[in-house]
């Protein structure tokens, strides 16, 4: 008996390990190019249909799985909803430790503002001013594949990025990333919104 139920316990499931950290960017397969993925209000294929991906699109941003993992949450412009997640396919991740993915980028509100990340720097956008890029000294994590958390200090400027549900309250978008930036300058010490790897 006591065997059995370590042959249960081993048997093969569904595992952390066969679900990705999120964010990550994916490509819609088994798609045939004269149809279309659908894009559904709830994660079910019997709700109502809110949109459509085309066969070869790539660079989608998936922010959550539903229950059980069959159904993904994505983005596009100020909508998103859910997919069947087997018809997409996971790219290379573009998360590195010590490094930031490519195309990250963080926008929040009252005040409006958005964060770029590129070349080395950090380029902070606000109504308040024209756009100011501070010099990244530094890039922090906690040292293994699938952390998500990042701590970039530079200059004047510092930002903590955590995996955390986030809306930037004004679009039916959902996040997985949220973003808090400190400045040492200005009258707006501090700035609260969310992040995405979609490529701009």
């Amino acid at each position: 008996m006591r065997i059995l139920s370590l042959l249960l316990l081993l048997a093969p499931t569904t595992t952390l390990a066969d679900v990705p950290v999120l964010p990550e960017l994916f490509s819609v397969t088994g798609v045939t190019a004269k149809d279309v993925l659908n894009i559904r209000l709830e994660p079910n294929a019997s709700a109502a249909i809110i949109g459509s991906v085309a066969p070869d699109t790539k660079d989608i941003e998936v922010v959550e799985f539903s229950e059980g993992s069959d159904w993904a949450w994505i983005n596009g412009g100020e909508s998103g909803g859910w997919v069947s997640r087997r018809f997409l396919q996971m790219q290379p991740s573009m998360w590195k430790t010590g490094a930031l993915p490519a195309s990250l980028s963080c926008v929040g509100t009252e005040p409006f503002w958005s964060i770029t990340f590129a070349e080395g720097k950090a380029t902070l956008d606000t109504p308040d001013s024209e756009p100011k890029s501070y010099q990244i000294e530094h890039i922090n994590d906690r040292g293994f594949a699938e952390d998500r958390m990042r701590a970039v200090q530079a200059g004047a400027l510092t930002a903590v990025i955590v995996p955390q549900q986030c809306s930037d309250g004004m679009s039916d978008r959902s996040y997985a990333l949220q973003a808090i930036i400190s400045l040492r300058e200005g009258d707006r010490p501090m700035l609260a919104g969310c992040c995405t790897i979609t490529p701009r």
